[in-house]
């Protein structure tokens, strides 16, 4: 099996931390599976222009080629401020 994680988020730490856990847990209880973790950080995208992805090049083919070949996907988000308003 096939799991791809990515970390939703190109700034701060605390996203990509929560991945790391969360895919240290994976790979002690799946340690069969193909795990990879593609951080935004890390690669250069190109913004989509409605080509099939199999005609991009460079970072932005291989996360999406290695997305598309996934079995399951696990994907982190950031939380930045928010509040709840009282009335």
């Amino acid at each position: 099996m096939k799991v791809v994680a990515l970390s939703g988020s190109n700034v701060g730490t605390k996203t990509r931390t929560a991945m790391d856990y969360t895919l240290q847990v994976a790979r002690e209880n799946y340690s069969d599976a193909q795990i990879i973790l593609i951080n935004p950080a890390e690669v250069d995208m190109f913004f989509s222009d409605g080509r099939n992805y199999n005609d991009y090049e460079g970072d932005t083919k291989t996360v999406t080629e290695t997305i598309m070949e996934a079995n399951a996907i696990i994907i982190g988000t950031q939380r930045f401020k928010h509040q709840f308003l009282q009335h």
